[in-house]
């Protein structure tokens, strides 16, 4: 039997496409697809995560009208995701949900390391409440700051840069986990962003502690 898998959120590709880190780990016995929502809004703020959640929540419904066995939310926000459950008969993992969940099998702790600035950083607190885990998470840090959200309204730029083998964004997420260690007292990494994926393996080897990236964890 082959099992559909249907993929909402890109994870920062921007593209139609299916990201390469999913593709690498696909299963022979599944399919996936990612789905495009008809509403594509950025959360930068609780009204606009609200007009996202409503987004994922309507392709969910027809992805399960198409005949999709699962739902792999594909972003650390989980848009939607108690809604989607509680209105869907099918599987429903949300990247977030799960890379926090593995975390208490790997350490006592864990910070947050995103790319994204503290202005979203709501979108964590939530997370982390809904999950039950907020005592365990000893930090949030952020790569970008407040000033520079203006600049990333589509977040296209800061992502393409930071996936670029060059990119000097890298050297800012491992200095920012060696602070939450030294500092913080972290002993797991939480990497705050799917569209953080294809870098994963290079901060990973930088580090001595486990990083867990979402979007291979929830899928």
């Amino acid at each position: 039997m082959r099992y559909k898998i249907a993929i909402i959120g890109t994870g920062g590709s921007w593209s139609n496409t299916i990201p390469d880190p999913l593709l690498n780990i696909k299963g022979e016995n599944f399919s996936m697809e990612l789905l495009e929502n008809r509403i594509v809004n950025f959360p930068f703020t609780h009204f606009d995560r609200s007009i996202t959640s409503i987004s994922y929540i309507d392709t969910a419904i027809k992805a399960q009208d198409a005949g999709f066995d699962a739902i792999f939310i594909n972003t650390f926000g989980d848009y939607g995701i108690d809604s989607i459950r509680s209105a869907l008969k099918i599987v429903v993992v949300g990247a977030g949900e799960s890379s926090i969940s593995l975390s208490s099998n790997l350490a006592k702790n864990f910070s947050i390391v995103t790319l994204w600035p503290p202005k979203l950083n709501f979108i964590y607190h939530d997370r982390l409440l809904n999950s039950g885990q907020k005592n365990r998470c000893v930090s949030i840090r952020n790569i970008l700051q407040d000033e520079a959200i203006s600049k990333i309204k589509s977040a296209g730029e800061s992502i393409n840069h930071m996936n670029l083998s060059n990119s000097t964004t890298v050297k800012d997420i491992v200095k920012e986990i060696e602070l939450a260690i030294k500092v913080d007292g972290a002993e797991a990494i939480l990497l705050g962003c799917t569209c953080m994926a294809k870098v994963a393996d290079k901060i990973s080897e930088a580090v001595r502690i486990p990083i867990i990236e979402p979007m291979r964890t929830g899928y």
